[in-house]
């Protein structure tokens, strides 16, 4: 009874999906992260990916402190304020910049608005910081906010659908935040970046 019980139900399997559509070979985003990781190399799962995220953070934060010129101040999370990712003090000349890190800049359109929209409340709030104003000793001449796009190395690499989707925001690629903070280039080119990432980066923090 069993037996042909399970017959049956194997013929029914294969009759509720003997007219489905083959599926389209999968294809990486270009614009994810995700694809500068040699996948012959590592095999990395969605929580390692979200850590490497984490990681190139910290990467950023070390890029910044190789210059002379600006310096990179935690400020601590509060109540009602918005997360920043990097906030970056000029001490001679007064400027503050904050960079909103995005390791995958191709989000949804609502997500990429409420990026956009999200930078003027963080200016806002870094305005009255006393974190700020202590380093400087005075109130900050200027306040600006970037999308840094850790994807690219230029931002001129970042196709122009993804740009169109942040409102006029300015955004860096990490070749552009060296120039910026007044560092020599580090990657040059996305060949070169791709080696930064997997001979470099991913064996200091993949443990085997």
């Amino acid at each position: 009874m069993c037996a042909a019980a399970s017959t049956t139900i194997r013929s029914n399997w294969l009759l509720v999906t003997e007219t489905l559509v083959p599926l389209k070979p999968g294809k990486e985003d270009e614009s994810s992260f995700k694809i500068l990781v040699d996948t012959t190399r590592y095999s990395l799962n969605q929580s390692q990916l979200i850590q490497l995220g984490h990681q190139m953070e910290e990467v950023v934060k070390k890029i910044v402190s190789l210059s002379s010129e600006w310096k990179h101040v935690f400020i601590g999370n509060s109540t009602g304020k918005k997360e920043k990712d990097h906030v970056l003090v000029h001490q001679l000349s007064g400027r503050v910049v904050i960079l909103e890190q995005k390791n995958n800049l191709n989000l949804d359109t609502e997500k990429c608005k409420s990026t956009a929209t999200k930078l003027p409340r963080l200016i806002e709030e870094i305005s009255s910081s006393p974190v700020i104003r202590d380093i400087l000793s005075r109130p900050p001449v200027s306040i600006e906010a970037f999308i840094l796009g850790s994807r690219y190395v230029q931002s001129s690499h970042i196709p122009t659908n993804i740009v169109k989707k942040y409102q006029g925001v300015r955004i860096l690629g990490m070749d552009d935040l060296c120039e910026f903070i007044g560092i020599e280039k580090m990657f040059g080119t996305e060949a070169e970046y791709r080696v930064f990432i997997n001979d470099v980066l991913l064996p200091r923090i993949i443990r085997h």
